[in-house]
This record gives structure tokens, sequence and C-alpha cells, in this order.
């Protein structure tokens, strides 16, 4: 049976109450069992409701789940994932992340407080960052990308440092189940902007791994200069050409 978002949400509201309950004598709760995050239940409770707030937006919703919790238990909870649609109508559901759902919504200002959350855990949140939904292994980078979010872009391409470079081209380089990259995408769309920050997180002394991005394949063999020529960007196409030259 489908449950409403406000369902879900009083869910996790429930669930918090148990777990700030000290000493009190309840004989339908175990607590020791609530109290601990390993419980699936309570996990998925969780998990749910940072996404149903990421879907739709609610970044005061998200505030007061940051609020109830350690930055390590939120952790915890972040990286798990849900089977959840990126739709309201629960349709094509697949394991996502929080992450995942405000990427894919353009909400700058939620994909800030989640990232925030792995203050002091980096490579948690490297890890985090560089998710892939459940089968078909796009990323928030990926999203943002297709739908022309620079500032989502900007947010993910940041949190790592010269130390993380090697990290940074992986995830750049990440391909999704149809061998799309995100600059693949970011051509295909027109979004210029994003094209160069892409391009623009390797070094010169990275050239080769530059074309070698440039130049990967899809699953038909297309390339992001493929992309921009099919769809009419001709200043992508230059700039692509560019770049690699």
């Amino acid at each position: 049976m489908k449950r409403t978002i406000l369902n879900k949400w009083m869910m996790i509201l429930v669930i918090t109450l148990f777990i700030e309950i000290q000493g009190m004598d309840n004989p339908n709760l175990n607590k020791k069992k609530i109290q601990n995050t390993n419980d699936s239940v309570v996990i998925n409770a969780w998990t749910e409701a940072f996404n149903n707030a990421a879907l739709i937006g609610d970044e005061e919703r998200i505030k007061t789940l940051i609020a109830l919790e350690e930055n390590n238990k939120l952790i915890e909870f972040l990286m798990h994932g849900h089977a959840q649609s990126l739709h309201t109508d629960e349709t094509d559901v697949k394991k996502n992340t929080a992450l995942y759902m405000a990427s894919f919504n353009g909400y700058v200002e939620i994909v800030t407080l989640l990232l925030n959350i792995f203050s002091g855990e980096k490579e948690k949140l490297i890890e985090y960052v560089m998710k892939g939904d459940d089968d078909m292994n796009v990323t928030a980078l990926h999203l943002a990308s297709l739908a022309g979010y620079e500032g989502i872009v900007k947010l993910l391409l940041n949190i790592f440092n010269e130390k993380e470079n090697n990290k940074l081209t992986e995830f750049v380089m990440k391909k999704d189940y149809n061998n799309y990259t995100a600059l693949h995408m970011a051509s295909f769309n027109g979004h210029e902007a994003i094209v160069e920050l892409l391009l623009n997180t390797f070094g010169k002394k990275e050239k080769n791994k530059l074309i070698e991005y440039v130049m990967k394949e899809d699953y038909i063999n297309h390339t992001a200069l493929h992309m921009a020529c099919f769809n009419g960007h001709p200043r992508i196409t230059n700039l692509l050409n560019y770049y690699i030259q």
C-alpha cells in the first residue's frame, strides 16, 4: 500500500521520539533495538525521511532531521540509500540517496546541507558523492550535468582538494549504464558552463586523461563531440576541440 509523504514524515518523527525516550517502561517497545542504528527498520525510516524531503525540496525538514541526531549516525543513514523513485508518483523505483534526489531537482541549498553533514569525514564524503543508483550507476554529477544545474556541479567538484585529484578524475570519468559520462550529458543538452567545469578538472599534466575523457564513447560509440554536433551546439563543439588540441 502506498504511503503519502506526510505519513512517511510522521513515521520518522515517531521513531525519533522512541529513540529519545529514556527509562520509560513500555512493554510494546524494544528500546535497545530501536536505538541500534544497525536496525534496518530504523535506518530505512531515517533514509526515507531524508529522501522525501530532498525530493520535494523541503529545506526546513532537512534541517530538522539534521538537528535530531549526531553526525556519525546521520552519515550512516545518508550512505544507506533507499528504494525510492525520483518522481512523486513513485514509479521506476531505484535505490537512491538524498543527494541524488536533491541533485535531480536542482536544490542547491539541500545539496549543501547534505554535504556539510560529512564535515571531518572526508573519505565518507567522497564515497557518498561518488555513489551511483543501485543498477544504472547514474551519479548526482550525471543528473546535475544533464539538467544544467551549474551550482550543484560546482559543489560536487569542489569537495576534492589537490591531493584527491585522482579521485576527482575517477568521479568525473564515471560512466552510467549506457556508458554516458557527465560530459556526454552536458554536451547533449548544451550546458556550456558545465562542460567547461568538467574539462577544467584536468590539470596541465593530465592532457592524455583529458583527451581520453573527451573521446569516451557511449553504448553506440558516440562521444561528447558527437552529442554536441547532433544537437546543434557549435560553441561546445569548438570548446571540446580546443581542449584536446
